[in-house]
């Protein structure tokens, strides 16, 4: 059975248009999973040799940016601007949202229980930041 019709009649459950950004998403999210586990083991190896939290993820994060970057331009979105503006405007989002994890991450860990166990902050603002980082680099590849 198809993964979006309905079982009792086989109609579709979505409209086409929410079927393509759902799949859409979820392509994004795979490639950006990619990206993120990098970034997320690089973090722990670098809190592990006692790298501050903030410090340890700008690094793990600029890996992280650039080995997305690659992945999205390769197999997530349609590229309606030149590379080299799309890089640039993939980068300066991607530092935005470099800046703002690393503010999350500095402020959760004052949370008793995150400040004991600083990786819930990384998971915490990786969720956060998912739906800015899939928008805005949507529009840096492909203006919309």
């Amino acid at each position: 059975m198809p993964i979006f019709t309905s079982k009792n009649n086989g109609n579709r459950i979505f409209p086409p248009w929410l079927r393509t950004s759902l799949v859409h998403k979820l392509k994004f999210g795979l490639t950006s999973s990619l990206a993120t586990l990098l970034d997320h083991l690089l973090f722990l190896l670098l809190l592990s040799v006692g790298v501050l939290p903030g410090v340890a993820n700008l690094i793990s994060q600029c890996t992280a940016i650039l080995t997305n970057f690659l992945l999205q331009k390769q197999y997530i979105f349609k590229r309606k601007r030149k590379t080299v503006m799309v890089f640039g405007y993939s980068i300066a989002f991607s530092i935005v949202g470099l800046l703002l994890a690393s503010i999350f991450i500095q402020l959760l860990v004052f949370i008793p229980l995150v400040a004991k166990y600083p990786y819930l902050a990384k998971i915490i603002t990786t969720v956060l930041l998912f739906f800015y980082n899939y928008y805005s680099k949507r529009f840096a590849f492909e203006k919309r």
